[in-house]
């Protein structure tokens, strides 16, 4: 009888011991759910632009196309008939034309005359190196801007503008519209008086509808202070915002400049 009872107290303890475990485990997964739901994802807000930046202070070290776009390539070029190069002095355009891909004084000059904050304008007319029987004229263009000293900023600091974006994305559940896998990228402009302008999405999400709250999100910031040359001029600036996964093929499509 003794044994019985005993048998029994054991029995119990175990059923004890397991209600337990199963509670606390439970209890674990609820918690990793929950902070799952409320983890978001990372974001980053980046200066960024489709043309290509220099320093104006590094334009004594320009000799070359080479020089201004790392990504040109002079053996693919046979013959050149112009390289034309295109800038605005006191709001007029320039124009000075070359013959090789390095560049004459008058170029050289031009760009360090040419007026902050325009886009310069490069065009090369030539006859490619290869061994096709027609071999055609080809025009290739690229374009750039020079690197103002001072980047746009939001007004009340990145510590506000990050808690302004992260209370905002997580009120909507964000976790619930992307997957890990996931990225999405907005690029917006701050013009040169701090408004924002020019939000569009360049890689959507899977939810047209998040996209559209992103994109809300961005147009009601309020307003930035605009980037300004270190003669004061204030001039327009582009920037790119990621959400999700930055370990994404998709990141190269920022654009992000790092100076």
């Amino acid at each position: 009888m003794n044994d019985n009872k005993q048998l029994m107290f054991r029995i119990q303890e175990i059923l004890h011991l397991v209600l337990f475990i199963v509670f606390t485990l439970s209890f674990i997964q609820i918690g990793r759910t929950q902070t799952s739901i409320n983890k978001c994802p990372i974001f980053e807000i980046q200066p960024s632009s489709s043309s290509f930046i220099i320093q104006k202070e590094k334009l004594a070290e320009v000799k070359t196309l080479k020089d201004i776009n790392p990504y040109y390539n002079s053996s693919w070029v046979k013959t050149y008939f112009s390289v034309k190069v295109e800038a605005y002095i006191d709001n007029e355009i320039n124009v000075v034309y070359g013959k090789s891909d390095s560049l004459n004084q008058d170029q050289l000059n031009l760009l360090l005359e040419s007026d902050v904050g325009k886009e310069i304008s490069i065009s090369i007319e030539y006859l490619p190196k290869n061994n096709l029987e027609f071999n055609e004229v080809k025009i290739e263009r690229f374009s750039f801007l020079f690197y103002p000293e001072e980047n746009a900023s939001y007004i009340e600091g990145d510590e506000s503008l990050e808690n302004y974006i992260q209370n905002l994305l997580t009120e909507c559940g964000v976790s619930n519209h992307l997957d890990e896998e996931d990225l999405v990228i907005l690029k917006f402009s701050i013009d040169l008086t701090g408004i924002i302008k020019n939000v569009h999405v360049i890689w959507p999400s899977k939810d047209v509808q998040f996209d559209n709250y992103l994109l809300t999100i961005i147009r009601e910031m309020p307003s930035w202070s605009p980037a300004r040359y270190s003669n004061g001029v204030a001039v327009d600036q582009e920037f790119s915002f990621s959400l999700g996964n930055h370990e994404s093929c998709a990141i190269n499509m920022l654009g992000v400049i790092y100076k």
